[in-house]
């Protein structure tokens, strides 16, 4: 899953797809599934909530947010469900990918 701009919205004639240029490289995609996300809260996060998370650990294996607007458009994000937060104290919550995910590199799906 990568960062993109719409070049040309859903039509009839395009069956249900957009087109997208991706930012980190300028390559095409047509796709019918596509998300705008925002910055989330952990208190906003429920189990079973889907969330984006920015596709890179640390040491510990807990996801990080991009260090600039460059390094998020540049690499992969992934989509996941929320599983436990019972470690939100320690500033990662569990994901059905088997993930940390850290409190600070939460997105949520706007719709």
């Amino acid at each position: 899953m990568y960062p993109a701009r719409m070049t040309y919205p859903v039509t009839k004639k395009s069956k249900g797809e957009a087109e997208f240029m991706k930012i980190g490289d300028g390559g095409k995609l047509l796709t019918a599934h596509f998300w705008k996300t925002r910055i989330a809260t952990p208190d906003e996060v429920k189990v079973g909530t889907l969330i984006i998370s920015y596709e890179r650990e640390d040491e510990q294996g807990v996801t990080i947010p991009p260090e600039s607007k460059s390094d998020a458009f540049g690499n992969s994000w992934f989509l996941t469900k929320v599983t436990d937060k019972s470690t939100l104290y320690k500033g990662y919550m569990a994901t059905s990918k088997t993930v940390n995910v850290g409190k600070k590199s939460i997105r949520i799906l706007l719709k």
